[in-house]
């Protein structure tokens, strides 16, 4: 599809709306956003892909459609957490379950709703947000995501990154490396499916090298195997802030705006 986009600078987009009900009532488009590592509300990086997709639909429809952000409301702890698979601890996953129930009872609503009823749903999430999105994805067959007006879906710092999969990469990761969830699954439950780009589920994931969430990289030196805890747990904890830094990175921007339209 190609789109021509006007110069005009476009409002600021509005806060995040209350439910679901009042998302659809006077939007085009509603982004259903889940923050992730320790931050609070919508969260800063997942306001900068809501900000950078609103502007990018007022702007290619010459302002004829408008998106609406809902936020899932789920405990998101902070990215040292993830340091505690070291030691056999699952905190840093522990919120997920529920957020995924949340989204996915926002999703049933706007296939039941009225209101919803003209909407194209978007998905998207930040650290333990994205591994909440990328579980709805595996859960749910294409068939059933078209039922909740699903158009796509951006991953940012996905902890449940599978190497190699069918996701549209953006940021300087190596697409091989997989993220900690899957590292550890038997603390994270993550699921080692990959997404299928052919089976119509549009996933667009951003992770930068360096990221121990989304791109978990640990070298054990053969002559310390004991070792593999604490140089895994130091190794989180060097790459905290390339992992808090998407909010302003380039490959963010990319990512958010080509996942708007297919």
């Amino acid at each position: 599809m190609s789109w021509w986009a006007p110069s005009v600078a476009n409002a600021a987009p509005d806060p995040a709306r209350s439910s679901i009900k009042e998302a659809c009532n006077n939007a085009d488009f509603i982004l259903i956003s889940a923050r992730g590592s320790g931050e609070t509300g919508v969260g800063g990086t997942m306001w900068s892909v809501y900000t950078t997709m609103a502007d990018h639909i007022s702007r290619t429809t010459n302002g004829a459609s408008k998106l609406n952000l809902v936020n899932v409301d789920y405990p998101a702890r902070h990215v040292s957490s993830a340091a505690l698979v070291a030691v056999g601890s699952n905190s840093y996953f522990d919120g997920i379950a529920d957020g995924f129930v949340k989204t996915s009872q926002y999703l049933q609503q706007v296939q039941t709703l009225s209101e919803c009823s003209h909407v194209t749903v978007f998905l998207g999430g930040f650290s333990q947000g994205a591994m909440v999105m990328h579980r709805i994805i595996q859960a749910y067959d294409p068939s059933q995501l078209a039922r909740f007006h699903f158009l796509s879906a951006i991953l940012v710092g996905d902890g449940d990154r599978v190497a190699h999969d069918g996701t549209h990469n953006f940021g300087n990761a190596d697409p091989g490396i997989q993220g900690i969830g899957q590292a550890f699954p038997f603390l994270s439950a993550s699921k080692p499916d990959p997404i299928d780009i052919n089976n119509d589920t549009p996933v667009f994931s951003v992770c930068n090298a360096g990221d121990p969430v989304c791109a978990l990289s640990v070298r054990i030196p053969p002559w310390c195997p004991s070792c593999a805890g604490a140089y895994t747990a130091a190794a989180i904890m060097r790459g905290i802030a390339v992992h808090t830094s998407y909010d302003r990175s380039a490959a963010l921007a990319q990512a958010a705006r080509a996942a708007t339209f297919r």
